[in-house]
């Protein structure tokens, strides 16, 4: 692949990260999975490309292909975010333009990406400072990128709060401390509590979304829609089913002390855990 095409993609996704990071924090644990699967479709269609700047409807038609959005109903932040700052960088490399006709084309971009209005007045404000930033850097752009990558470290999740830290090291001296330690990064968890006791995906899924909303019961239908991406307007046995399975493995993975800390009568008040979890949990991502 040609040098100014790899750079375009270096650019794509410094600025894109450097936003999410910036403006939507709990999308930052998704972002490296997205730009996998959006990078690795844009090589391919780059790879037959001429010389020129690729085609302007590039990334929409990746977008689509990998179905990233679909209609103008996709709330999901990441991908727009993705194609919208690799059509802006483009744009910005094209030609001399000025700073009210690249924030009118970010506005047209993302919206023919599916953004939402809040989406698209946040991409309209930040990715011209940021676009000038990283392009700023061009001639050492690797280089570049390699030093803005090892300043934030960990999204952390704990004590009813999330937040970005440059190292859990002083986290870590208290681990046995908590009934959770949870590495997002990995696909399955091995319980110190209790011995060969593992919980997969969907029960940290379920604590994530319980931790996140700390103090406060969830209706179960926002539960099933949310974690376990089921719509519905009632709950059967088997929905009831589903969660208790999650809940348990969840009860004991901790050795028998998360249903202590949950809101009773769930399936008719809520499903949440109460403030006196708080102390009990560290969940980490690795954001570099």
């Amino acid at each position: 692949m040609h040098h100014y095409k790899q750079l375009w993609l270096n650019a794509t996704r410094m600025v894109a990260k450097a936003f999410i990071e910036k403006n939507y924090l709990k999308e930052a644990p998704l972002f490296d999975a997205f730009w996998d699967a959006f990078s690795s479709r844009m090589h391919d269609i780059l790879d037959r490309t001429s010389e020129g700047w690729p085609e302007q409807n590039i990334a929409k038609n990746i977008v689509t292909e990998i179905s990233f959005a679909k209609e103008n109903a996709l709330d999901l932040v990441t991908p727009i975010v993705l194609a919208t700052t690799a059509e802006v960088i483009r744009e910005v490399n094209a030609g001399n333009t000025s700073l009210s006709e690249l924030e009118n084309f970010i506005g047209r971009t993302a919206a023919r990406f599916g953004a939402r209005v809040e989406l698209t007045a946040s991409l309209v404000r930040s990715l011209p400072s940021l676009c000038k930033e990283v392009l700023s850097t061009k001639p050492g752009m690797d280089e570049a990128i390699v030093s803005a990558a090892s300043v934030i470290q960990y999204l952390i999740w704990t004590k009813g709060d999330s937040k970005v830290v440059k190292s859990i090291r002083e986290y870590e001296k208290h681990k046995a401390d908590y009934l959770f330690w949870i590495d997002l990064n990995e696909k399955s968890h091995m319980s110190e509590a209790a011995p060969n006791r593992r919980i997969a995906p969907e029960a940290v899924a379920l604590l994530k979304y319980l931790v996140e909303n700390i103090g406060t019961p969830i209706p179960v239908t926002d539960v099933l829609r949310d974690v376990f991406h089921y719509d519905t307007t009632g709950i059967t046995d088997i929905e009831k089913n589903r969660i208790e399975q999650q809940i348990t493995k969840l009860h004991l993975f901790c050795g028998g002390q998360f249903r202590e800390h949950l809101f009773g009568e769930r399936f008719t008040k809520g499903l949440g855990l109460k403030t006196s979890f708080a102390d009990k949990y560290f969940l980490f991502s690795r954001l570099r």
